[in-house]
């Protein structure tokens, strides 16, 4: 089969995967980073990737919301916490990327399980995103 029938997986919607971002991208996300995908319905070969990292003081306005990962105490509009991996999506480094860049799902260290973003924390999430992307479009 040519490279340009080759078929392409389709991925839930909310899938946490490691991706390969390489050394194409800012500094944070240099090699292999978790993010959570969305399928993009008029691409067979892109999807849609929310990078995370893991939290940081910095990423709250005190110590006492990094230690208790008080959402309300983010220090910025682009930083959401997600529960369900212990992480902070970096909105402003949205991407759009080749599903070659995906490795494998992550799965969660205590039960083991593929992990994706539950339907009420997905809502939360694009809500949140939204609101940071009509920030940027002003």
């Amino acid at each position: 089969m040519s490279s340009s029938k080759r078929l392409y997986i389709s991925y839930d919607e909310g899938s946490v995967y490691h991706i390969n971002f390489g050394r194409t991208f800012h500094p944070e996300l240099n090699n292999k980073h978790l993010g959570i995908l969305f399928n993009i319905k008029s691409s067979q070969n892109m999807i849609f990737c929310l990078p995370l990292t893991s939290p940081k003081e910095k990423h709250f306005k005190t110590k006492e919301g990094f230690n208790s990962r008080n959402h309300f105490d983010l220090k910025y509009p682009h930083l959401y916490y997600i529960k369900e991996t212990d992480s902070i999506v970096l909105m402003e480094q949205f991407r759009t990327i080749s599903k070659r860049r995906i490795e494998s799902q992550y799965k969660d260290s205590i039960s083991n399980q593929k992990v994706v973003i539950s339907e009420i924390e997905m809502k939360k999430l694009k809500d949140a995103f939204n609101k940071f992307y009509k920030t940027i479009i002003k």
